[in-house]
């Protein structure tokens, strides 16, 4: 058997942080949703069953929240790289990590959302 892709997924986590053009909008924390889908080699964790063989996903959420406490930003697109760029070293095994950011400005609309595709190197 060959496992051809693989993609652990956290949907919906929601975190505090200051986003946005103008100061105003980032003198507060407001709550944005991210999700993250991170393709891996699995075939380790798959025959062992052992999250010491896997990508751990307690420790994906912890470091959005971690970074979105720390930092600020003025534009979607910087965050959902720069989220991007923390999950990369969180494993080897990773080949791939996908951040959407989604922000809820409108009325009108559920959200305006930025994705950031990466990859190792």
């Amino acid at each position: 058997m060959v496992i051809r892709s693989a993609d652990l997924r956290v949907l919906g986590l929601r975190t505090r942080v200051r986003l946005g053009c103008t100061e105003g909008e980032r003198a507060f924390p407001q709550v944005v949703r991210l999700d993250i889908r991170v393709t891996s080699d699995v075939e380790d964790a798959v025959r062992s069953d052992d999250v010491a063989d896997a990508v751990d996903y307690a420790q994906i959420a912890e470091r959005m929240h971690a970074l979105c406490a720390e930092r600020q930003w003025r534009l979607l697109e910087t965050m959902a790289v720069d989220l991007g760029r923390e999950i990369l070293p969180v494993s080897p095994r990773i080949r791939e990590v996908e951040v959407t950011v989604t922000k809820t400005i409108f009325a009108e609309a559920d959200g305006v959302a930025f994705t950031a595709v990466l990859a190792p190197g």
